[in-house]
């Protein structure tokens, strides 16, 4: 067996693997709350310390169920074997590969063989001997909910507790990192304009101080299919002026008003020729996830969390973790398909495709997400996908969250656009989804008839 580990350490410095009376730990994630924690201590040695006092594996899925914590694991006890497996809703990536012997590791190596993501139910106990593994699942009893609600009822919109709730998940994701050298951010945003990350750039000013900046980073890629029907139409507009970088633009000067603080609106500008050069890197990170729509997201991601661009000269962030607005979409109604679930099937159409959003979050993009950004040495962290935050929109009534019936940009994501208001972000409040992969351009840079969902 061989254990390695490499980690930015942001909560007190521990090298890894983590090891104390013959049990060993490697902890890749953030614990936020489900024990106490100092400022000073590591969380993954603090984790450690409990595991070993576990009496039985049951005590110790009891346990890691109930913590609101960010994490893949691997976990070697000396009587029972490797446990390895991810969080509930797997917002940190955790690969596996199974042929003469058994690697379990963040990022896999095409290579090698054929990895697979580990699945988010539980964990996994494995016979270091036998290399045989059973499945063993979180309690359900005391994971957050993630049934919907399914009551009709027209109740009120409950403004004020969502917006403490998100303002919480926030400030817990912002205040555990370390504070920064003089002038650089101690966290950056993932930032397009829209309503999901603008809503969460306002509550982080309320959580740091207010000498410290806050990186903006808005990424716009040269996109050679929109540049020749420009041309066609004797456009002159700068290839770069993409529909986020319009919308990021917007979305700075309204924070910047609203707001005393040293805003950083970071330009990240993206040649198609640098696209190319980086795309076989890219797919790499990406797999084993490969289908034309992931390699143009985790392009968009991969440069933004570079975070080298321009903010009034050249500039690259130093913040260390990236804050992501995933996870508002599927639990508030944003997709395009919520809407024509209501019109085809009223109601119960729209809470069953609700639903399935939010059962299949942990299969579809955070692993994905989270490969890409390491990469550069940056932890993506999570609000809208905050325990807490999971189990109180999953408790609330559909009608409270979003309303089909009124327009695009009113009616979908409700609540949330109620709490940019709330917080004075009045136009932020009114804008449109728009994908990633369209707002910055990553999508179709050559004519091809590839859909999203095809293979590359």
């Amino acid at each position: 067996m061989n254990f390695g580990g490499f980690v930015l350490s942001l909560r007190g410095h521990q090298s890894q693997p983590i090891q104390q009376h013959g049990h060993i730990l490697l902890f890749n994630g953030e614990v936020y709350d489900g024990f106490p924690i100092e400022s000073t201590e590591n969380d993954g040695a603090l984790l450690l310390q409990k595991l070993v006092l576990m009496e039985s594996e049951q005590e110790m899925m009891d346990f890691l169920s109930q913590i609101n914590a960010e994490f893949a694991i691997v976990y070697y006890h000396p009587e029972r074997g490797i446990y390895f497996g991810r969080d509930f809703l797997g917002r940190r990536s955790l690969c596996v590969l199974k042929n003469d012997g058994i690697i379990i590791a963040s990022a896999a190596i095409a290579s090698l063989g054929e990895w697979q993501e580990v699945e988010t139910g539980g964990l996994y106990r494995l016979d270091p001997n036998s290399l045989e593994s059973v499945f063993v699942p979180w309690n359900q009893q005391v994971l957050p909910n993630t049934q919907l609600n399914t009551s009709l009822e027209a109740l009120d919109v409950p403004v004020d507790q969502f917006h403490d709730m998100l303002l919480q998940a926030t400030k817990i994701r912002v205040q555990t990192v370390p504070e920064p050298q003089p002038n650089d951010a101690r966290v950056a945003i993932l930032f397009s304009g829209g309503l999901d990350c603008i809503t969460l750039a306002a509550l982080a000013h309320f959580c740091l101080p207010p000498h410290e900046p806050i990186d903006l980073l808005n990424v716009a890629f040269e996109n050679p299919r929109i540049m020749k029907h420009r041309e066609k139409t004797q456009d002159t507009t700068d290839a770069f002026t993409v529909p986020d970088r319009l919308t990021g633009l917007k979305g700075y000067q309204e924070l910047s008003q609203l707001y005393e603080r040293e805003w950083r609106f970071v330009e990240i500008n993206v040649p198609y020729e640098e696209a190319m050069e980086h795309k076989d890197h890219i797919i790499s990170l990406l797999y084993p996830l490969y289908t034309v729509m992931d390699l143009s997201i985790a392009m968009a991601f991969w440069f933004a969390s570079r975070g080298s661009g321009v903010y009034n000269n050249q500039y690259t962030s130093q913040a260390r973790v990236l804050i992501s607005g995933l996870g508002a979409d599927e639990q508030l109604g944003g997709y395009g398909r919520h809407q024509v679930s209501f019109i085809k099937q009223d109601w119960t159409g729209l809470l069953e495709e609700l639903q399935k959003d939010v059962s299949r979050i942990s299969t579809r993009n955070l692993g994905r997400d989270d490969r890409i950004m390491a990469d550069h040495g940056k932890e993506v962290r999570f609000p809208f996908l905050d325990n807490h935050v999971v189990n109180y929109l999953s408790g609330l009534g559909v009608k409270q969250k979003t309303d089909p019936r009124l327009q695009k940009g009113v009616g979908d994501k409700m609540l949330l656009r109620r709490v940019a208001l709330k917080l004075g972000l009045e136009r932020a409040s009114l804008e449109p989804k728009r994908a990633v992969q369209f707002g910055a351009r990553t999508a179709k840079m050559v004519e091809s008839k590839q859909k999203g969902q095809d293979l590359l």
